[in-house]
């Protein structure tokens, strides 16, 4: 699943390198692109939202574990 955080990176440096562009069309493209990624970003925190979390079995994941059960 992508990451939310990632995605609203990338949604800034598009932004960023779009104020630099000269070329309009360019600029609207990456624009485009950046509201993408926004839009991304949003529905993965949607979608992480509506999802019930499982609590982590710390304990099983130890025992689980190679080097533990070698010694």
């Amino acid at each position: 699943m992508a990451n939310p955080v990632a995605c609203r990176r990338r949604a800034r440096q598009c932004k960023l390198i779009a104020r630099a562009v000269r070329s309009g069309e360019v600029r609207q493209a990456l624009l485009d692109i950046a509201k993408a990624w926004t839009k991304l970003a949003l529905e993965v925190d949607a979608s992480e939202a509506s999802e019930p979390q499982a609590p982590i079995d710390f304990l099983g994941v130890f025992r689980r574990t190679q080097f533990l059960k070698n010694g």
